[in-house]
């Protein structure tokens, strides 16, 4: 079983990799550059956990580069949010909804923390809360866009919804690992490590299937209206008028 952990752990970085390199083709870096700088610093945070995997110090460069990814997640959340929420829902409820989620889960996670005595010390505690919190808003933001789809006629096939499915089926699957490794402690670390590269895998091969095609980019619109056809016979009459030399 462990060895099939150790390959396992591994995968996603060339799968990440081609992401990046489909990413770059496609173009796709100018309209989801958050996006791109987070797969970008998973990429170099899994080189440098490779690098020390043996070393005593791994277990603290595993947290705390999981932490730095936990927030570009959410910076990733909230520009898919914004990306489509604008169209779809007044302005006033966009900038109420993504803090209001965030808060209540920042409550949510600390009452959750205080409550279950754990072998972990301080700054370990911190991490793993820390680490629930962005999985809860990030499967929230996945649910916030299902409804978006089924009830104002967001397109399931939008790279948006691509993004958001992805950390949303991983953050499902992690929070709940997540949570029996904050209450069993160290003694469930291998099945935690067994679910939370599985569903990672999963959600980058849904992001390579996503952004395997290319992004439609809306035509610009032209802010004055179309000529009238009373503008139109006025151009017409005008034109006659000029003499031809």
């Amino acid at each position: 079983m462990e060895a099939l952990l150790q390959v396992l752990w591994w995968v996603p970085l060339p799968l990440l990799v081609v992401l990046l390199g489909v990413m770059f083709w496609r173009h796709s870096i100018r309209v989801f550059p958050w996006f791109f700088i987070y797969v970008f610093y998973t990429v170099l945070a899994t080189i440098l956990r490779f690098v020390l995997r043996n070393h005593e110090i791994y277990a603290r460069v595993y947290w705390f580069s999981d932490a730095g990814s936990a927030l570009l997640g959410i910076i990733v959340m909230y520009e898919v949010f914004r990306s489509v929420s604008h169209k779809l829902i007044p302005r006033l409820w966009v900038n109420a909804i993504f803090p209001a989620t965030v808060i209540g889960t920042l409550i949510l996670t600390f009452l959750r923390t205080r409550a279950v005595a754990t072998d972990f010390d301080a700054i370990m505690n911190w991490m793993i809360g820390g680490q629930m919190c962005a999985r809860i808003i990030e499967v929230a933001m996945f649910l916030l866009l299902l409804i978006f789809v089924a009830v104002l006629g967001l397109r399931w096939r939008e790279h948006q919804f691509g993004i958001s499915a992805g950390f949303g089926i991983y953050s499902a699957f992690a929070l709940l690992a997540s949570t029996k490794f904050y209450e069993i402690g160290s003694r469930f670390y291998l099945r935690w490590s067994v679910i939370s590269v599985v569903s990672y895998t999963v959600a980058v091969l849904i992001w390579l299937w996503y952004f395997s095609t290319p992004i439609k980019v809306e035509p610009t619109r032209n802010e004055q209206p179309p000529l009238s056809l009373q503008d139109l016979e006025r151009y017409k009459d005008l034109a006659r008028r000029v003499p031809y030399s």
